[in-house]
């Protein structure tokens, strides 16, 4: 199932549709076993077992395990962003934009637990450039509340001014949520969460809660 979510999720140039192929098996085939055993057990027989590559393939693509887990969470980090990029359509009024991202956000992590786990949870473990990547990706969380406060204050909402430091410490707060549950083995528990995810963006901006 991971195989088909790494289409064009690489920046690696490939020699043609064999080796896009190989390389996409081997990233989804790290993200399974990150998610099976954590990031510090899998080795490059984990990898090449559950790819159905040869070990002389995976050193062709990749120096390490290291190197190949890099991959794969940019990957997965991708493959997030595209899928958030229209979870809230702009025709929609600012309120229900929030919550249908917010919501959508929340259902693609609960059902791609392994995904939002090697981005969110063992990247912590996987050193400096791992946690470059997930560092853009609090950018990003940060960013994209930021469009929403400037959505809501144009549509008349008393919105109250904010900074990105309060910006930071909101996209740290709904990450971390995030990050407790699928760390605990939980998923299920993350689709819960999206009321009080609402209510806490709105009352971070000033505004009463729905």
């Amino acid at each position: 199932m991971l195989g088909a979510l790494w289409q064009g999720a690489t920046r690696a140039p490939l020699d043609g549709d064999v080796r896009a192929s190989r390389r996409r098996r081997m990233l989804a085939a790290m993200v399974e076993a990150v998610a099976e055993t954590g990031y510090a057990a899998v080795t490059v027989s984990d990898i090449t077992s559950r790819a159905r590559v040869s070990p002389a393939a995976f050193y062709e693509e990749f120096a390490d395990t290291s190197t190949c887990f890099l991959a794969a969470v940019e990957a997965c980090a991708a493959r997030l962003a595209s899928t958030l990029e229209t979870a809230a359509p702009a025709h929609l009024p600012p309120r229900q934009r929030l919550r249908r991202f917010l919501g959508r956000m929340l259902d693609e992590l609960a059902a791609s637990p392994d995904i939002a786990r090697v981005c969110l949870v063992e990247s912590l473990a996987a050193g400096p450039p791992a946690m470059a990547l997930r560092q853009e990706l609090h950018a990003g969380a940060a960013a994209q509340l930021r469009g929403f406060h400037e959505t809501l204050a144009a549509a008349g909402e008393p919105v109250r001014p904010v900074t990105d430091v309060d910006l930071e410490a909101l996209a740290g707060a709904i990450i971390t949520l995030v990050t407790h549950r699928l760390a605990s083995g939980d998923p299920a528990a993350l689709r819960p969460l999206h009321a009080s995810m609402v209510t806490l963006v709105l009352t971070h901006f000033g505004l009463p809660p729905p």
